[in-house]
Parts: C-alpha cells; sequence; structure tokens
C-alpha cells in the first residue's frame, strides 16, 4: 500500500504518467529499505531543499510562515524517522521548548488527515530523503 501511495503521490505532484522504469526509480527505496540513510542533519537538508529555504532558517527562531511551517515538518520527520524525543528534536533544532515540538507533530499529523496535497508532500520529502 505505501509503494502505491508513493506512485499516486508522484504522479500527481509532477503530473507525469508513471511507466516502468520510473516506478523502479521511485521504489528503489521501499524494496531496498536497507539502502536508507536517514539522520537528522539529512532529514533538515531535505526538508529546507523542498521548500526552498536555508537550513540555518529551520534552526533560527524566525516565526515566518514560510519558516514555520518546513520547520514543523522536519520536528515530524525526526520523530517519525528517527523516534527523535521531543526535548531531542527541540534541542536539534535551534533549542526551542520540548512543548514547541509536541505541537508542531500535532499540527502536522492534523494536516495529514485533513489535506491530500499535505500528504503528497510529505510522501515527496520522503521519496527525497530515502533516495541515494
Amino acid at each position: 500500500e505505501g509503494a502505491l501511495n508513493k506512485l499516486i503521490a508522484n504522479q500527481r505532484l509532477t503530473n507525469q504518467v508513471i511507466d516502468l522504469e520510473s516506478a523502479k526509480k521511485i521504489l528503489k527505496t521501499t524494496i531496498s529499505p536497507a539502502l536508507r540513510q536517514k539522520n537528522p542533519e539529512k532529514i533538515v537538508e531535505v526538508v529546507a531543499d523542498f521548500y526552498n529555504i536555508k537550513m540555518s532558517e529551520l534552526y533560527s527562531d524566525s516565526r515566518k510562515k514560510e519558516i514555520v511551517k518546513p520547520r514543523q515538518v522536519a520536528m515530524y520527520l525526526l520523530r517519525k524517522e528517527l523516534k527523535k524525543s521531543f526535548p531531542e528534536i527541540s534541542r536539534f533544532l535551534g533549542g526551542k521548548d520540548h512543548t514547541t515540538a509536541i505541537y508542531a507533530i500535532k499540527k502536522v499529523e492534523f494536516l495529514l488527515k485533513e489535506n491530500e496535497g499535505f500528504n503528497d508532500e510529505i510522501d515527496m520529502i520522503h521519496q527525497r530523503i530515502y533516495s541515494c
């Protein structure tokens, strides 16, 4: 099911027909999970790149919505993918209070339930995290 969701998300975001070769490329990490390289720095780097902001902005105290949403996504992924604790996430992203991480993760979980387009964004970020 996860593999199918990845293919659908990619097709929706790129508006391209998925052929066998592109499906193999997209599903490479799903089929070969041992190849996955995930660490906190990689997650922050991919999130910053996806939202076209500087990594340093994710670590900053900025409350601009252009920065807050990507920071919340990074916090969510650090929790989901790396099983980091709320205090670890907060310290890693600039020393914020752990309640900031709790709020961010709940906010992203809410958006995932309410917004299909946001699900596609998260799927694309996952693809980038796990691509070689």
